[in-house]
């Protein structure tokens, strides 16, 4: 529950004209800074988000109940840790741009704000929705943090991850719509479809138009973006986003992949202005791009069974093996690669008609469950596509008695059918 709340504010905040834009794909970033009331002549850090107990009180005035002698603004205070003299220490604030001011955050559950104040969780959550929905009307009125306009290529394939695995797990479908709208943003305004190769950024000029830079793509924005076409390929089930996830894969490998030593460089050996040519070891704010590439050339190698592709990753752990042996906290998201490419890969395939109710419920069940070792797959059977040209094991699976029919394969070999939601529930557990 706590996760489904964390996404949806994720949602929220990614979602506002501040970073959203309107064609589907996402600015780089806001500024932390900005000028606390209009009119002020210096910026101050985290103005925007920040808040004096005196204004929640004055915003959060209303009794909590008719008979209580609490107000909205206690329990706001209290769940979010909001003093009078300000919750920042004085060590964290070296510039003292923060005195006597709030951040808000959570260190106590809902279960203890709803107790402390002798309310029901359920009563306390609602309390708390109509409280940030009033600081948020608020805050919208104070001066806004510059925007960064760069669009990358990269972060935008982050983005796609994101909205997309939050659409699979909660069955979200505006979550999904997101994931999809800004795929579509990087395919038509950042691929080059001629020369098949990724762009680097686009950003919009003084006349709201976008333009897009001559820069090409490095190997982050290949491999982020490959991840998150991935994602979205097993939350839509849409093949498009596979077959485009494979292409960028292949022009990856064509450009990046070092044949001597493997791993991926970060930039081409094209540029004539790059004097040595570096790769990305270690997983830092942003995880490496060979990190994030073995993770796809494996989830390819499941979805296709293309052996190339799992060779390929197991170069990349060579690569890195001293310093995933040495230090592992610098490589998390390689290791956790790697503890995918030691199990045995998992395929379930949903045989039916992708837009009918017992294959989405089977669907639904599947995602639900954290299993980092599959990949799902929906055919209709007798359906030509672009798995069913590469995947011999569609040819085999059908749907039973006219019901959608769920096959768990491992290292491509399928078990044995099986056409009731409950029986599939069982099995998943």
């Amino acid at each position: 529950m706590c996760h489904e709340i964390s996404v949806m504010r994720f949602e929220l905040f990614c979602g506002h004209p501040l970073i959203y834009i309107c064609d589907g794909g996402f600015y780089s970033a806001e500024d932390a800074d900005s000028f606390p009331e209009e009119g002020d002549q210096q910026k101050k850090e985290g103005a925007f988000c920040v808040w004096k107990d005196a204004e929640i009180r004055s915003i959060l005035s209303e009794k909590l109940v008719s008979d209580s002698s609490k107000t909205l603004a206690d329990l706001f205070c209290f769940h979010y840790g909001v003093k009078a003299s300000g919750n920042v220490s004085p060590s964290q604030d070296p510039h003292k741009e923060l005195v006597n001011q709030n951040v808000l955050i959570v260190r106590g559950s809902l279960s203890d704000t709803a107790s402390h104040f002798s309310i029901a969780p359920e009563e306390a959550s609602s309390f708390l929705d109509e409280c940030r929905a009033k600081l948020f009307a608020e805050r919208l009125k104070r001066p806004k943090p510059h925007r960064d306009e760069k669009i990358l290529s990269a972060w935008n394939g982050l983005m796609i991850s994101g909205f997309a695995r939050a659409a699979q797990a909660l069955s979200e479908a505006s979550y999904l719509q997101r994931a999809t709208d800004c795929a579509s943003f990087v395919e038509e305004q950042l691929y080059d479809k001629h020369k098949g190769v990724l762009l680097r950024s686009g950003y919009r000029d003084s006349n709201g138009l976008l333009s897009v830079g001559a820069i090409e793509g490095f190997a982050d924005d290949y491999a982020f973006v490959v991840g998150g076409l991935l994602d979205l390929f097993e939350a839509s089930q849409d093949q498009r986003w596979l077959e485009l996830a494979c292409k960028l894969q292949d022009k990856q490998d064509e450009l990046f992949w070092d044949e001597d030593s493997g791993g991926y460089f970060s930039s081409t050996s094209n540029d004539p202005s790059i004097l040595l040519h570096m790769k990305e070891d270690q997983d830092g704010a942003e995880p490496s791009p060979n990190s994030v590439s073995a993770h796809n050339l494996l989830r390819m190698s499941c979805l296709l069974n293309r052996s190339h592709f799992r060779d390929k990753a197991t170069s990349i752990f060579k690569m890195c093996k001293k310093l995933m042996t040495d230090h592992p906290a610098a490589l998390p998201m390689m290791l956790s690669a790697y503890v995918l490419y030691m199990q045995s890969p998992m395929q379930v395939v949903i045989a039916g008609k992708k837009d009918s109710a017992d294959t989405a419920a089977m669907l639904t069940a599947v995602n639900s469950r954290f299993i980092p070792n599959k990949a799902v797959i929906v055919h209709e059977p007798g359906s030509r596509s672009f798995l069913s040209d590469h995947l011999e094991i569609l040819h085999s699976v059908a749907s039973r008695e006219g019901k959608a029919t769920a096959y768990l394969c491992e290292d491509f070999k399928c078990s044995a059918p099986i056409n009731s939601l409950e029986e599939l529930e069982k099995v998943i557990q």
